[in-house]
């Protein structure tokens, strides 16, 4: 179920009234009634809200009032939609979902979004650069800006805060920090995909569930994760034109 949600808080509400019955006549879970769609209209944030393992379901919410009109809804799409496919690999309905997903891949207790995300964002522009109308050098565009190059005088030096941070990017949870593991996430797997090919992302989950992350990321990246980060961390600290040289033309 996808559900776009603009600037009226009435039409949101009147949506998500329509939402439940739509849930109820379906038997899909009852609790994603009331997802607080109204929340969306001063976020525009989007989300999967639940997968079909638990819920019958993947629910799909886009706020799009905020949005400029030069803003491309296209990859928030794709990148929504490749966290479907991510969750879709895997088929426990336990806790190990989080842990297979990689968000459990820190060296603590809290979920973090540096392999999730870092996928979502990357993937996502990748596919939605090749579509007839995605902007001129869209991918070069957006990467760029995720590290606060040719991307306005007020771009965040993402590079520069993540080494002032110095906290490894596997251990970045979802709090005030999390743009920051989603925008050196999504350079990570550039970094990935150019050292192995963009096939062994998808070989990787193919072998999610069975294997879990840790195990699947050694197997189809020929090295364990903590590893790769350090390599990454060696690779980032180059000038960003030699970075940039990675992306695909």
């Amino acid at each position: 179920i996808v559900t776009l949600v603009n600037k009226s808080t009435n039409a949101a509400r009147e949506l998500e009234t329509n939402l439940c019955e739509e849930l109820k006549e379906n038997s899909y879970s009852s609790h994603l009634c009331g997802r607080y769609l109204v929340d969306y209209v001063s976020t525009s944030d989007a989300s999967i809200s639940s997968n079909r393992m638990n819920d019958g379901v993947h629910l799909m919410i886009l706020g799009t009032g905020r949005r400029s009109s030069s803003d491309d809804l296209g990859d928030t799409m794709l990148h929504e939609a490749f966290h479907i496919y991510q969750i879709s690999q895997i088929m426990t309905k336990d806790r190990d979902l989080e842990k297979k997903k990689g968000r459990r891949s820190g060296d603590h207790n809290r979920d973090v979004p540096w392999w999730s995300e870092g996928t979502a964002v990357y993937m996502s522009y990748l596919l939605y650069d090749k579509q007839p109308g995605a902007r001129r050098n869209f991918l070069k565009a957006e990467m760029g800006c995720q590290i606060g190059f040719d991307c306005g005088s007020g771009a965040e030096k993402s590079i520069e805060k993540y080494f002032n941070l110095g906290v490894k990017l596997n251990n970045i949870d979802y709090g005030k920090d999390r743009m920051l593991a989603y925008r050196l996430g999504s350079w990570f797997v550039a970094y990935l995909i150019n050292d192995v090919g963009e096939e062994k992302i998808f070989e990787f989950y193919e072998d999610n569930d069975s294997l879990g992350f840790e195990d699947s990321f050694e197997l189809h990246f020929g090295k364990p994760y903590r590893n790769y980060i350090d390599e990454f961390e060696v690779f980032i600290k180059q000038p960003i034109p030699v970075i940039m040289k990675i992306l695909p033309s």
